[in-house]
């Protein structure tokens, strides 16, 4: 093929793929694509067919019964953006035995293009990699594995809005500094105060609270926050910056801790998988393309 015939076809492939994302984006990628000035996405929307858009729309009814999954939305916290993580503890599953795992994930044209950390409609590589992550067997991970499979799910959720050479930069860059597990732990507790303190209102009111509602508002607080950890989504360990993710509710991300900690050892074995598929893409020409990571627990 010459060389006008190639970069013909890889304009052909891009315009289709991002095509039949485009009906699919919500609302915050919508409009940044409505308010941008990039040709490229200008070019998109004024040449894409009306006819393709219904094929695109065809294509997407055809998957149900498939859990869908929305696209990034944002919101400000701590003084900074936070893309909301939607993932769930199934939505980044590498397909397995007996076709368990994620038939969204599994769909090509769901994950062709996605959106990066600064709200943007980035094209993903379409190599993929799988991390293997084990289920704890101490007394404070054994029989947890629905906490395994959220707290990975979430994880790569965050590695997949990167791409591998900010996973490189990170990695080289990026250190713990302490400053986002505190101001996300403040501000759960003060919010999980508030609702024990309604609940132990509530309680005295139908003369069942023992001691004052502030007293066992006080102490439920404490109880939990000895047991929950705020949740970088992504994992330093995996490439991702020093943030706490941010759940579809607005609240911050907060899980069992031990588990957390069960998998920042872990992280510490598979990054090496990670860095490897990372540098290969880099190599590859795609280093600007999004990750496209998947996961096992077992």
């Amino acid at each position: 093929m010459s060389e006008g015939g190639a970069l013909g076809a890889a304009w052909e492939l891009t315009r289709t793929r991002v095509a039949a994302v485009i009906e699919r984006v919500g609302r915050v990628a919508s409009e940044a694509i409505e308010e941008s000035s990039a040709p490229l996405a200008h070019g998109l929307r004024e040449t894409v067919a009306a006819e393709e858009r219904g094929a695109a729309m065809a294509r997407i009814t055809s998957i149900a019964p498939e859990k869908a999954y929305p696209e990034q939305t944002f919101i400000v916290k701590g003084g900074q953006l936070h893309p909301v993580n939607t993932a769930d503890g199934s939505k980044w599953e590498a397909i397995g035995a007996g076709n368990s795992g994620s038939r969204w994930a599994a769909d090509p044209e769901n994950v062709a293009v996605g959106v990066n950390n600064s709200g943007e409609l980035t094209e993903r590589a379409e190599r993929m990699v799988t991390l293997n992550f084990k289920e704890g067997t101490t007394p404070g991970t054994v029989n947890k594995l629905g906490d395994y499979r959220w707290q990975v799910d979430r994880q790569l959720d965050g590695v997949n809005r990167l791409s591998s050479q900010e996973v490189l930069d990170n990695w080289q860059n990026v250190q713990r500094v302490g400053t986002a597990q505190r101001v996300a732990r403040e501000e759960y507790a003060e919010e999980l105060y508030e609702r024990k303190l309604y609940e132990a209102l509530e309680k005295d009111g139908r003369g069942e609270l023992d001691g004052s509602p502030e007293e066992y508002a006080q102490q439920q607080v404490a109880a939990e926050m000895a047991k929950m950890r705020a949740l970088h989504e992504q994992d330093l360990a995996g490439g991702g910056a020093d943030r706490i993710g941010v759940l579809p509710d607005g609240s911050w991300s907060m899980g069992d801790k031990y588990v957390n900690s069960s998998l920042g050892s872990q992280w510490k074995q598979v990054r090496a998988d990670l860095r490897s598929y990372a540098e290969l893409l880099s190599r590859s020409g795609e280093g600007n393309k999004l990750m496209n990571v998947r996961w096992r627990v077992g």
